[in-house]
């Protein structure tokens, strides 16, 4: 919070009104309207920038939030948003993953310092638990799908994607295990000992891309994986026709907001081989 708007909430011992106008009459009744969306519904609403007109403001917000010096605004943003019945499906997907993006642009522009990146990434990883923490101790999958295990290749450098598509697919009835260091030994090793059905890989940079070949690889010559369905998701492939042609039809490319109905798709169609 900057010094003006500090000194403003110490002296009237509430928050900015700036802040509580934008949350009530903007972003609630827009994330309210999205919880009711399909995800296609939601991505024509949003259009092609990925992010509602009426959200852009504030996805600025919780991004300057993200990386500010006291962690508490930020903290109050996301509470705010939740007190007033946002369902954690539409604060990751219209808020949590274009702040997201955004920090790895702001990166990659060396419009953000590595320290900044690093802070703004370590807070939304702390509320996105907290959110699932929340909402798993509440309601109860209605079905059980299976096991997945989310990882990311060798090289990706963010997890926090992945880490949300972790969430996601818990909620909707997967066990999941997660492998967010790179190490091909170890994911293998754990979707073997676990005898996964589903494999999500989530990359967000070029390095994490190039990996991907020797994670493919890697299930391909494992004898106990050729049957298990793969989906590759992220922001460095979900949108070039190149890699999907690359992976082939029997590797599925989704956005974050794709992979739970994909992942579905392929519980109810028994996988699928490498």
């Amino acid at each position: 919070m900057d010094s003006v708007g500090a000194a403003s909430a110490s002296e009237t011992g509430e928050r900015p009104d700036i802040l509580g106008r934008i949350i009530e009459c903007e972003i609630i009744p827009r994330l309210l309207l999205a919880q009711g969306e399909r995800p296609r519904e939601a991505s024509a609403r949003a259009g092609a920038g990925g992010v509602a007109p009426d959200l852009v403001s504030m996805v600025d917000e919780a991004v300057r939030l993200a990386v500010a010096d006291d962690e508490g605004p930020f903290e109050d943003f996301v509470s705010a948003l939740r007190t007033h019945g946002i369902e954690a499906r539409a604060l990751l997907l219209d808020v949590f993953a274009p702040v997201a993006r955004r920090l790895g642009v702001a990166w990659e522009r060396d419009e953000m310092s590595f320290v900044e990146v690093t802070l703004g990434l370590g807070r939304l990883h702390k509320a996105l638990h907290r959110i699932e923490d929340a909402a798993l101790g509440r309601t109860e999958p209605a079905m059980r799908l299976g096991h997945a295990l989310v990882c990311v290749p060798p090289g990706e450098q963010h997890t926090f994607g992945a880490a949300m598509a972790a969430g996601l697919l818990r909620r909707d009835g997967w066990r999941v295990s997660s492998c967010l260091d790179g190490d091909l030994r170890t994911i293998i090793r754990t979707a073997c000992a676990g005898g996964v059905e589903l494999v999500v890989v989530g990359i967000s940079c070029d390095a994490g891309a190039a990996g991907l070949g020797a994670l493919l690889g890697a299930i391909r010559k494992t004898p106990a994986l050729r049957r298990v369905g793969v989906i590759v998701g992220g922001s460095a492939i979900a949108g070039s026709a190149e890699v999907r042609e690359r992976l082939g039809p029997q590797v599925e490319v989704a956005n974050v907001d794709e992979i739970v109905a994909r992942a579905r798709a392929l519980a109810m169609a028994g996988g699928r081989r490498l």
